[in-house]
């Protein structure tokens, strides 16, 4: 099944872990929520997503560098709530925070 994407609303945070890199810049991380609806395609082709219709909590979760985007980027996460989705999210912050701060610390 084939489905198109309309993000309904979006929003940025950005988390300071309190450390720096071996250059002096801050390490944290940058999360964007989005509320994302699939709707199925009504004639299939090439462009598209492959996600089931419905409407999916999300966040694209960035490592940052003094505020600004740093390394790859990884795929965004669908969650079937918002619930789900912020449990993510605290998960993933504070896992991230301690292997940074584990790296860093001197």
């Amino acid at each position: 099944m084939v489905t198109s994407l309309e993000v309904t609303e979006s929003n940025d945070e950005h988390i300071e872990f309190g450390v720096n890199d071996s250059k002096g810049r801050e390490v944290g991380v940058l999360l964007v929520r989005s509320i994302d609806i699939y709707t199925e395609k009504p004639e299939p082709n090439f462009g598209g997503y492959c996600q089931a219709p419905g409407t999916y909590f999300s966040v694209d979760a960035h490592a940052t560098r003094n505020g600004k985007r740093f390394g790859a980027s990884h795929r965004d996460h669908c969650f079937v709530s918002a619930d789900a989705r912020e449990a993510w999210i605290s998960r993933r912050v504070e896992s991230a925070r301690k292997r940074e701060v584990k790296r860093y610390s001197v």
